[in-house]
């Protein structure tokens, strides 16, 4: 039999969510966000902004993102701004065609076709 606080049915009794997770969210996977780097451009006094579109997930202000496809090496990146359509924005969702200002890596270091991802929770 199981615990009463580790049974869904918990939930439904007190009719709140969970760690603040909506009920209707519950039971699906966490998509972890990805983007195809479309382009890759400096500013000065920024640093690198990769633009592409978003193809899953959700990325955040101060998100760590991996960046791979460069042979073998896989750098971890900050994000320290996101653009949307000529504005900052604090997140962007999966169809975004969006820039990002990556920190902790230099425009040498990244190139088209190179993918963005989220790092698991896990």
């Amino acid at each position: 039999m199981k615990s009463l606080l580790t049974c869904s049915c918990f939930v439904l009794l007190l009719g709140t969510p969970v760690a603040g997770i909506p009920l209707s969210r519950m039971h699906q996977p966490i998509e972890l966000f990805r983007m195809v780097v479309e382009d890759v451009y400096s500013i000065a006094g920024v640093g690198v902004m990769s633009m592409g579109t978003i193809d899953s997930g959700v990325v955040r202000m101060n998100d760590k993102l991996l960046l791979t496809g460069n042979g073998d090496k896989i750098f971890t990146v900050l994000v320290s701004m996101i653009g949307k359509n000529g504005k900052r924005v604090d997140s962007a969702k999966a169809g975004d065609k969006v820039d990002i200002n990556l920190r902790g890596i230099t425009k040498e270091e990244v190139r088209r076709k190179i993918i963005l991802t989220g790092i698991s929770p896990e």
